[in-house]
């Protein structure tokens, strides 16, 4: 068993953290995270908060790899990725609009969420090829 350790610093919804394999930075709120790797990566996780369910996707060039991006085929965002992510992000709406009916505020979070997922089940193909071009997986086709 490998031996680990590693020191986090929170301010607001930024996170840095410094571990043996160096240094990490992150933003987000519970649910949802955007974060550049120790290793060079990107690392996006959406999460049920409290439920242990989560999406995590890595995706970019680490330091170790030898070859690009594009020769490997599957980091490319297919539809029907981008339309399970569109379900987990309607989930995670629908829920901050349940506790909206609590704390009224939760609403100004529900709406995005809703309306973004909504969109994301709605028209994935759409969707990924505008994050497969935003990330540099394929020119654009249109």
């Amino acid at each position: 068993m490998g031996v680990r350790a590693r020191k986090s610093f929170k301010a607001g919804p930024a996170r840095v953290t410094f571990s043996k394999s160096g240094v990490s930075t992150s933003v987000g709120v519970k649910g949802v995270r955007v974060g550049k790797m120790a290793n060079g990566k990107t690392r996006t996780t959406l999460s049920v908060p409290g439920t242990g369910i989560s999406y995590v996707s890595e995706s970019g060039k680490s330091n170790e790899d030898d070859f690009e991006i594009e020769d490997r085929p599957n980091n490319k965002t297919s539809p029907v990725g981008t339309c399970i992510f569109g379900i987990l992000v309607f989930v995670c709406g629908a829920l901050f609009l349940i506790i909206s009916m609590i704390y009224p505020l939760c609403l100004i979070v529900a709406i995005p969420f809703l309306v973004g997922g909504f969109k994301l089940i709605r028209h994935p193909k759409k969707y990924s090829a505008k994050w497969n071009k935003f990330f540099g997986y394929e020119e654009d086709s249109q």
